[in-house]
């Protein structure tokens, strides 16, 4: 199977995705590799403007891909085998983690009380067989997120992954929903050459 040149995930990434739906542990392996900067960022982004100490961003990456590893083999529907629906189940299963967390927080049980890390996360973890250009090009895309500003970062997960309207977004930071929207597809501009043609274009349409 040839390596998608921009991203460095074999192409099609669908088959990729409904091999890590099928259970295939070295594709889940590859996903959790190209995508676990996606979720950092998103982990980040939460846990800014939570509690001090809740936990930290790699304990919600970990319940992810726990999560991910007991759902994954039920999935009936094929849309769930296509990239964007797949990245919005990661996103959307941090998303409850964290909330699982400040709920605990907030009942008084206080850090460390939320959802238990997994114990067998390390089949999820990449191979350290993984060819060095794809190692390249999700060190490319780390690079891009990080490079993101605080404020972009935020944006990118609230529109992106979250998918928040721009007119909530403007409505919390005093600008117009044109302005974030511009600033957005600029913000997509300079992921895109890490990130799969797919996941790019549900990003855009989002």
């Amino acid at each position: 199977m040839c390596e998608h040149k921009k991203c460095g995930l074999p192409a099609p990434t669908t088959v990729i995705v409904a091999n890590a739906v099928a259970g295939d542990m070295d594709a889940i392996g590859l996903l959790s590799l190209h995508f676990n900067p996606l979720l950092k960022a998103q982990a980040e982004r939460y846990l800014r403007t939570g509690p001090p100490g809740l936990c930290d961003p790699e304990d919600l990456i970990q319940y992810v891909w726990q999560i991910v590893l007991s759902k994954v083999q039920s999935w009936e529907d094929e849309a769930a085998r296509r990239t964007p629906a797949f990245v919005s189940f990661l996103t959307r299963t941090l998303r409850f983690g964290y909330q699982s967390q400040l709920g605990r927080w907030r009942s008084g049980a206080g850090k460390g009380a939320g959802t238990p890390l997994p114990s067998n996360i390390e089949a999820a973890n990449p191979s350290p067989s993984s060819p060095a250009r794809r190692l390249e090009k999700v060190g490319s895309l780390v690079e891009a997120i990080e490079s993101l500003t605080v404020e972009e970062s935020t944006l990118f997960v609230d529109r992106g992954l979250d998918r928040v309207p721009f007119s909530v977004i403007a409505a919390t930071n005093g600008v117009t929903a044109n302005a974030l929207r511009k600033q957005y597809q600029r913000i997509l501009e300079r992921l895109r050459d890490f990130l799969p043609p797919d996941l790019i274009d549900d990003f855009e349409q989002s």
